[in-house]
């Protein structure tokens, strides 16, 4: 059976290195010498740290990492799209979110421009279940906050 052994190393000047080790055995099976390759993977590692860079897709907050642009036919798409959005990063539907999380996706919603569409405050109210009064208030409380909600 061949053993191949590979392992990183980092040079006191920061090379990184991948070695490879194969035994070389006789008839016996014991081990009369190795083959060793040590390969300089530094520019590798580099180059595929600028491709991560480009293609992370992990959030790095539940709802701001959703900043990326969203191509759709109407204002009323783009709000469900939102509307979805919410829901899918609370992990519930909105009629079963906490006040807290209610506040923080009314904060984000807000925060994408939201609140400025066409009957958006209707559609709010009736998505999340609360009356228009609530959704003035949470709306007041956040604005006051400046976004720093519990």
């Amino acid at each position: 059976m061949r053993r191949k052994l590979k392992t990183f190393s980092r040079t006191k000047d920061g090379r990184i290195f991948k070695s490879f080790t194969t035994f070389i055995r006789n008839e016996k099976g014991e081990a009369v010498g190795a083959v060793c390759i040590n390969a300089d993977i530094t520019q590798l590692e580099q180059v595929k740290e600028i491709i991560n860079s480009f293609t992370n897709t992990e959030a790095v907050n539940e709802f701001e990492a959703h900043n990326s642009a969203v191509f759709v036919h109407s204002l009323g798409e783009l709000m469900d799209y939102y509307l979805h959005l919410v829901e899918e990063k609370a992990g519930k539907p909105a009629s079963e979110m906490d006040k807290n999380e209610k506040l923080r996706a009314l904060e984000f919603l807000d925060k994408k421009g939201v609140l400025h569409m066409s009957k958006a405050s209707v559609k709010l109210c009736d998505f999340f279940g609360f009356s228009k009064f609530t959704f003035y208030n949470y709306l007041d409380e956040i604005r006051k906050n400046n976004g720093e909600i519990e």
